[in-house]
């Protein structure tokens, strides 16, 4: 009897433990970055232009049928910083949602 109510508590635990989503990425919490450009200046600080892409905008294809005016699929953000770092944390201020890198396909 002990050894089944333990086994019971075990897989109770295990149950909680393993069947939650800590590292959940939302998409409306998500700024994807499909592509990227990196200049530097005379100065020697680095210039960074990065395109964002609005997943609203993409994904509505023909909804709505109204023929109004619709927003850009991607939006335009750029920032300057004295390295790469500094200049994508300068970018990810002006942007309400965190930067994800994972699916860019163009650095230049």
């Amino acid at each position: 009897m002990k050894r089944k109510g333990a086994f019971l508590l075990l897989l109770a635990t295990m149950v909680v433990l393993l069947s939650s989503c800590w590292s959940k990425k939302e998409l409306t919490d998500l700024a994807i970055v499909a592509a990227m450009g990196v200049d530097k200046t005379k100065g020697g600080r680095y210039h960074l232009t990065l395109q964002i892409i609005n997943p609203g905008n993409v994904a509505g294809g023909l909804q709505g049928g109204g023929g109004g005016s619709q927003s850009p699929p991607i939006t335009i953000y750029s920032a300057s910083g004295d390295n790469l770092v500094e200049a994508s944390r300068r970018a990810s201020g002006r942007i309400s949602r965190r930067l994800y890198y994972a699916h860019t396909n163009l650095v230049v």
